[in-house]
């Protein structure tokens, strides 16, 4: 089993039926083409893929990319995944350009732009 998805599952049980409920096409690879490992779920010109894990708080993060506008930002946990037409708002109103970032993963996560979170309760 490769490190990123001992990683993933470390995050959450019910990846798949979360991401399906939101309507995404959930489709766990290594990348298929769209600069991100793993992928996880896309929808159109969306996709979602597991950015990191952070080991002090056990906090699993998201990357939400545009691929046809080259946008992207961050999910924080599960719970904030947001539906394909939410993620595009959000991608509009919160994502900034992928030229402007280079490579997100040698970024720390202060300098990249982060989804609202989901309000509970």
């Amino acid at each position: 089993m490769a490190a990123w998805e001992w990683q993933v599952w470390r995050c959450f049980d019910s990846i798949r039926e979360t991401f399906e409920e939101r309507g995404w096409e959930y489709r766990l690879s290594g990348g298929d083409g769209n600069e991100a490992l793993p992928l996880l779920a896309e929808s159109g010109d969306y996709y979602v893929a597991f950015f990191e894990r952070d080991s002090g708080t056990d906090v699993c993060w998201f990357e939400l990319r545009d691929k046809a506008r080259r946008r992207m930002m961050l999910i924080r946990e599960m719970e904030n995944i947001p539906t394909p037409a939410r993620a595009a708002e959000l991608l509009a109103d919160h994502g900034i350009p992928l030229d402007t970032v280079g490579s997100p993963q040698g970024l720390p996560l202060y300098h990249l732009p982060v989804a609202p979170l989901v309000r509970t309760g």
